[in-house]
């Protein structure tokens, strides 16, 4: 399944298990690469045809997806498949849920779609009062749960071995459905994304406790024929600590237009900001009277670059507070950051500070913060990201020339 030369270029293909939170990745996604550039196959759109990808009509497509399996698509690219597992038990009392119970589709909307669902399923031989007959009386329920995962990962077999013959083979990351933001985090790293929002999507709405799985029998029901599902889903768990990533075409990856390429000249996101972390280089040193230096680190929690050039005028500055932890207003020193701040890494600022001795009130502690000229402080955008040290006194430390 690796790449072979001249072969259509690299994209990102979510191969969406039913009930395992791709509509989550979808609309997540999504807001990376623009709805322009993405593609999501449903049964009624025109494209499938016999079931059979036409490449012509996604030409321009980035990001495809939807619930095909892996052998819909035309071997040969070196396309990112990625998907979340979910636990198979789970996984099929949420399927039972979504196809019988419409009162929890939560708006109206949802639960009149959902009805019409149930309506669906109950022709096709469902009992909506028990899971476990229907996965005995309805051929189309048994299948969704025999094995379903394995299915849509295999290009062989719905087998474990299979599946991870298929995994081994080409470029995969698979996830968990209950920790989305591991498997979002390593396709945002690898492709230097914008920092990006998780959407939820199809939240249910439960309206009484959950007895789906009270039922005696069905548990054990679910297993059977979810064994190499349940393999699968351990597996990855496991020994992957749940997140498998295989990519043994990366550099082509890399290459693609998947990676964006200007991410070290791109201006400093809302939400990469909030992940801007700043501290004392030691926790136990205090501000000190007169004019001083105050060792202080910043340290970029996000998978952005921050820039000085890209933005105008990033500094570490403060803020005077008095006993009661009312600013002291009063003109201070600004310290520039003038050198770039890559992802995970740390920088250490010397800040100057000069904390007077004769202000109307006397200063207790200093709020150190980053700041961009003429647009903001982060802490009044952020509270937690203020970092207050108290000011030494005269017994507690030297008074600094």
């Amino acid at each position: 399944m690796t790449a072979s030369t001249g072969v259509r270029s690299p994209r990102l293909v979510c191969l969406h298990i039913p009930k395992t939170a791709g509509s989550s990745l979808r609309e997540t996604i999504k807001v990376v690469y623009g709805p322009e550039r993405m593609h999501w196959f449903v049964e009624d759109d025109g494209l499938l045809g016999r079931q059979r990808f036409k490449e012509s009509a996604v030409a321009d497509k980035l990001f495809l997806g939807g619930h095909q399996p892996l052998s819909f698509y035309p071997p040969g690219a070196a396309h990112l498949y990625f998907a979340a597992l979910r636990h198979p038990v789970e996984r099929a009392r949420s399927l039972f849920s979504y196809f019988t119970r419409p009162e929890e589709g939560g708006s109206e909307g949802n639960i009149a779609e959902r009805q019409r669902l149930k309506e669906q399923w109950v022709r096709q031989g469902i009992v909506p009062e028990s899971l476990l007959r229907s996965i005995e009386r309805c051929k189309p329920f048994r299948e969704a749960v025999h094995n379903d995962q394995c299915r849509y990962l295999s290009t062989g077999p719905a087998t474990f071995e299979a599946t991870l013959e298929t995994l081994q083979s080409g470029n995969f990351l698979i996830g968990n459905s209950t920790h989305l933001g591991a498997l979002l985090d390593t396709l945002g790293t690898t492709f230097q994304w914008p920092e990006t929002r998780e959407v939820r999507t199809n939240i249910s709405v439960p309206t009484g406790e959950d007895d789906i799985l009270s039922e005696p029998g069905v548990v054990e029901q679910i297993l059977e024929y979810g064994a190499e599902d349940m393999k699968l889903y351990d597996y990855v768990q496991q020994q992957h600590d749940g997140l498998y990533c295989n990519m043994p075409d990366r550099e082509m990856l890399l290459a693609s237009a998947l990676y964006f390429a200007d991410a070290r000249q791109r201006a400093f996101s809302d939400m990469a900001w909030r992940k801007l972390e700043l501290s004392a280089v030691d926790p136990k040193e205090e501000a000190q009277q007169g004019r001083s230096t105050f060792n202080l680190r910043v340290r970029n929690g996000s998978r952005e670059f921050l820039n000085p050039e890209c933005e105008d005028r990033i500094a570490i500055s403060y803020k005077l507070l008095d006993e009661q932890g009312e600013i002291i207003e009063r003109p201070t020193p600004r310290s520039p950051v003038d050198v770039m701040v890559g992802p995970g890494e740390s920088i250490e600022i010397p800040a100057r500070l000069v904390v007077p001795d004769d202000l109307p009130r006397k200063p207790a502690s200093v709020r150190f913060s980053v700041m961009v000229e003429k647009r903001f402080w982060l802490y009044r955008l952020h509270p937690e990201h203020a970092l207050d040290i108290p000011v030494a006194t005269a017994a507690s430390g030297s008074i600094a020339s």
